[in-house]
């Protein structure tokens, strides 16, 4: 930005735009000087059997979650809105169709993705600022659907944080995200979403953090 100033000019620099985390969400990490305080070796090796187990209890549960669950994928309409994946990118590979037309492709990566918490939409609009604009919008009433990806070691982030990970009976995530899904497409909490959530030949939509501008985002297909 370039002020005139006194006959000369003199040029000031704006602030980058950053990503901060809104904050009425708990904190996620926990500080550096909290984690080992106090914490012997025989007790981080007991913590970490503990970990352990409970991944094997968690995996399991998540296997039986499958059975449970009311909403499959070949019984939701195909209007209707499905909950969503978050996926990591691991680069581009070309392939080649029978007439020999070369596409490129995005690989992405569904790192164990897992549903954390579904609110309704009549607590999601007495609850946030944001649900009073989305709960009963134009598509009709829809609920939240938060998903969580990549496990983590629970030693590293704050009780606040893991307990919402705790109630779904899921491992501790890296990433967290919410989806707007429809009354007729709802999973169930511990719920585990892979790949095959979607089909050969549809249509998805992918969306991406980027610093400013960046890349604008693309719909693609499933293949």
């Amino acid at each position: 930005m370039l002020a005139p100033t006194s006959g000369y000019i003199s040029q000031q620099r704006g602030r980058r735009r950053t990503l901060t985390p809104v904050p009425w969400l708990p904190a996620k990490k926990e500080k550096e000087g909290n984690i080992n305080q106090n914490v012997n070796n025989k007790i981080k090796s007991l913590l970490g059997t503990v970990v352990q187990r409970e991944a094997l209890v968690i995996s399991e549960n998540s296997a039986q979650s499958l059975y449970d669950s009311k909403c499959r994928i070949t019984d939701i309409p195909e209007n209707s809105r499905r909950v969503g994946l978050i996926v990591r990118k691991i680069g581009m590979l070309p392939q080649w169709t029978k007439n020999g037309s070369r596409i490129l492709c995005t690989l992405l990566e569904v790192a164990e993705n897992h549903v954390v918490s579904v609110v309704s939409p009549e607590a999601w609009y007495k609850s946030s600022v944001v649900g009073k604009r989305k709960a009963f919008n134009r598509d009709g009433p829809m609920w939240r659907v938060s998903v969580g990806a990549v496990n983590a070691n629970p030693t590293g982030f704050t009780t606040a944080y893991r307990k919402q990970f705790v109630k779904a009976g899921v491992p501790t995530k890296e990433t967290i995200g919410s989806f707007l899904v429809s009354g007729d497409a709802i999973p169930t909490p511990g719920h585990p979403l892979d790949v095959r959530h979607f089909g050969v030949g549809q249509f998805v939509t992918a969306t991406g953090k980027t610093i400013d501008w960046g890349f604008q985002g693309a719909a693609g297909c499933v293949f």
